[in-house]
């Protein structure tokens, strides 16, 4: 699956370290030292439980399944924190 993200700069490096694929572009965004990844990534619970571990430094945007399940996570966290 394709998988397109916007990510803060400390994980754009440590993605030309560790890339998520062979098949992986960062490209700059303008105005902003963030950078837009487009990878071929596996579908599977690792990369999505990966990205979840990266917090507010990754926005998913594609594919829009795991971006739900990434935000309803997110909300049932700040549930939990009231």
């Amino acid at each position: 699956m394709t998988l397109v993200a916007n990510v803060a700069p400390q994980v754009a490096w440590l993605l030309t370290e560790t890339p998520l694929s062979v098949e992986q572009n960062l490209a700059l965004l303008p105005g902003s030292d963030w950078k837009r990844l487009k990878a071929l990534v596996p579908d599977d619970q690792q990369t999505l439980w990966w990205l979840m571990g990266m917090g507010a430094n990754v926005e998913v945007l594609e594919p829009e399944c795991w971006r739900k399940e990434i935000i309803e996570t997110a909300r049932r966290v700040l549930s939990q924190a009231e």
